[in-house]
């Protein structure tokens, strides 16, 4: 919820009423279907998270068609079923991720004889994963922000 009106506030600084109107509607179906996915999380179910990704998804292409894709850690959105061939290990081990640790274990994984529709699959967590980190970073980056205004303006009242 914190996160769709996060995006709101920040759209109305930016859309027409027309486009903000229809971005509520989406906005609105979004939450409904991220309410829905946590009942199911708490109830056992979506293990494997790819409702999860496929809300991320979603989530992420709403904010392309509108312009918003800025106000997102993960940028563009990338389609869940990608089917882009996994580029060479010698390119990738240092670019694939952002993440030192995860570009660590992807190296491995490459070299421990998976097959490729298993390197897939995992390619897909450890992305899922980045995506979780780079949302964290925008949010405790927001936070810290949202804190200095604050502070910033609790100076201007004492002055």
């Amino acid at each position: 919820m914190a996160k769709i009106n996060q995006i709101w506030t920040k759209a109305k600084k930016v859309l027409s009423p027309g486009k903000l109107e229809a971005l509520r509607d989406e906005l609105v179906l979004q939450d409904k279907q991220e309410l829905t996915w946590k009942r199911l999380k708490n109830e056992g179910g979506d293990k494997d998270g790819l409702k999860e990704a496929q809300l991320r998804t979603r989530l992420l292409e709403t904010l392309n068609r509108y312009g918003l894709a800025r106000y997102h850690p993960s940028g563009p959105a990338r389609a869940a079923d990608d089917d882009t061939p996994t580029p060479t290990p010698k390119v990738t081990m240092h670019r694939l991720f952002k993440d030192k640790k995860l570009n660590r274990l992807w190296e491995k994984a490459e070299k421990s004889g998976f097959s490729q529709e298993e390197l897939k699959a995992l390619r897909q967590e450890f992305q899922h994963h980045q995506d979780r980190v780079d949302e964290y970073h925008l949010l405790v980056e927001e936070h810290h922000q949202a804190r200095e205004q604050q502070e910033e303006m609790s100076n201007n009242i004492h002055e």
